[in-house]
């Protein structure tokens, strides 16, 4: 029989369960309050300063911060930089021992080439009647005054100013100079370079007025030739073709510019010299034909390690080495020739006034007399180990371009007791010339007398009358008057006989200090 439960009995059943439930729930909460207390505790040792508690902390502060456009960043302006020296590099690439070079001619007797030239097929017809003339010595360009070098620089990673306009393996244009039977020189222009002061003008010269300076406005060309920045990218490049086959590497424009306002140039040589005057009374200040000096000197330690012959151009006008036309260009004769092997004064008659103070007045279609002396006065002031070998005019730019005036430059080249001679032609059209040189060698070779030279130049030295001193460039340290100078032409387009890109001469007010020569490069 089933026990009957009674009400009173399912209640206190009841209580007892909700009195377990609630000992249990007490002593969870101790048990969780002990753990918090003794987690606490231990963090307390750990610590010099108790736990901040949740409830203490602030509030944090939420600030906005506004989205930052992102700007190319201004232009670096060199005058805003802080002023310090940049030094001059001293290394250079390994040099390759498998090379063998050709030594100078005797009588070195050249032709100057383009660097296009050299890329036509008409390069090889030249060369056979020039070999056929007596010509030995074949000067190509590798650099010129737009400042692209003609062969490829994807792998010297040296250079950072420079641009290339590929067009040829040096060592294969060599390869074919030496064919026939030529020596190869390999011309380099140097501080006179449009690409480089148009997209890197931090290398121009500066302007005292602000900016830069310029030969003519808005037409960036000229670099400082004495910031070592200028000067590393050249020696590197030099050092890239002295580690070709070519026998010579040859300067042009290696001098400061003397056309434009000079009076507002501000070079790098001459802003540390003056931080350098300032911290010893006793320093002596540098004027530009050190710096060139210096820079000669630098070229020279690059190619004898290459075992390359070097020579550098020079204005004819610097030939008499007057104070004012060496501080101009800093083409000191006697201090560069002690670094080159070969010296080249441009000797072009159509390039000076008629009113230059030379006897016989016709000098300009008749340029014996302006050739030797010239030359005589480069042989003088030259070192005796520095062999002067002119260039001479190949074109009828303001002359009657005949055989008479052709041998009238090279009789002025033999009597002066030079190593031989390059002509010149901006469009490397030698034809004529050519014609004439042949002649000129048999004539020598066969030792009888050459018709057609100018009646004058058979004369000697005593029987001209006295030549007055000529008048000399622009002293630019101390006037911004312009000499009246124009560079000769690069390439001309149809006929050579008047070269496009020359200038006339630049309409000055007389001055005993102004030189009536235009100058030439």
């Amino acid at each position: 029989m089933k026990k009957k439960i009674f009400p009173w009995e399912l209640m206190i059943f009841t209580s007892l369960i909700f009195l377990v439930n609630i000992t249990l729930l007490m002593f969870l909460f101790t048990k969780k309050e002990v753990d918090k207390k003794t987690r606490e505790a231990k963090v307390t040792q750990q610590v010099e300063q108790p736990p901040i508690l949740v409830e203490e902390i602030e509030e944090p502060l939420i600030v906005e911060v506004p989205e930052i456009e992102e700007v190319e960043p201004p232009p670096v302006v060199p005058e805003k930089i802080p002023f310090k020296e940049i030094k001059v590099i001293n290394e250079y690439l390994t040099v390759k021992n498998n090379v063998i070079r050709k030594s100078p001619p005797d009588f070195m007797q050249g032709l100057y080439v383009t660097a296009y030239k050299t890329q036509r097929q008409s390069f090889d017809s030249l060369l056979e009647d020039a070999k056929n003339s007596g010509i030995n010595t074949i000067v190509f360009d590798v650099k010129e005054m737009q400042g692209h070098v003609y062969f490829s620089i994807k792998d010297a990673e040296q250079l950072k100013y420079t641009f290339a306009e590929p067009i040829f393996n040096i060592n294969n244009i060599v390869a074919k100079i030496h064919s026939y039977g030529f020596y190869a020189v390999a011309r380099i222009v140097q501080f006179y370079n449009i690409e480089t002061a148009t997209h890197h003008p931090e290398l121009q010269i500066k302007n005292k007025e602000g900016g830069y300076w310029q030969e003519k406005a808005g037409k960036p060309a000229w670099l400082d030739p004495s910031n070592p920045l200028v000067q590393n990218e050249l020696l590197q490049i030099i050092d890239i073709v002295a580690a070709t086959n070519v026998d010579e590497i040859q300067l042009d424009y290696v001098r400061f510019p003397t056309e434009g306002n000079m009076g507002n140039s501000v070079f790098y040589f001459r802003e540390i010299d003056a931080l350098k005057a300032k911290q010893d009374t006793e320093y002596k200040r540098r004027e530009k034909r050190d710096i060139i000096k210096e820079y000669v000197r630098q070229v020279r330690a690059v190619v004898d390690r290459h075992k390359v012959k070097i020579s550098a151009d020079i204005f004819a006008i610097v030939a008499w080495q007057r104070d004012a036309d060496i501080r101009s260009t800093g083409q000191d004769i006697s201090l560069i020739s002690q670094h080159l092997h070969h010296l080249h004064p441009m000797i072009y008659s159509s390039h000076f006034t008629p009113d230059f103070q030379f006897n016989p007045p016709d000098f300009i279609k008749k340029p014996y007399h302006i050739v030797k002396y010239c030359l005589d006065q480069t042989v003088k002031n030259s070192d005796k180990n520095c062999r002067v070998i002119p260039f001479l005019q190949a074109f009828g730019w303001k002359v009657d371009y005949t055989k008479s005036y052709v041998f009238d430059q090279l009789k002025a080249t033999v009597d002066a007791g030079c190593g031989g001679y390059i002509f010149w032609n901006a469009n490397s059209n030698y034809d004529k010339t050519l014609e004439w040189v042949k002649e000129w060698n048999i004539a020598r070779n066969e030792g009888t007398i050459l018709d057609g030279y100018y009646k004058e130049s058979e004369k000697t030295e005593k029987d001209l009358p006295p030549i007055q001193k000529p008048e000399t460039l622009v002293d630019i340290e101390e006037k911004d008057e312009t000499p009246a100078e124009v560079e000769v032409p690069l390439e001309t387009e149809g006929d050579d006989q008047t070269p496009a890109e020359v200038e006339p001469p630049l309409e000055i007010e007389a001055d005993d200090d102004i030189p009536a020569e235009i100058g030439t490069e």
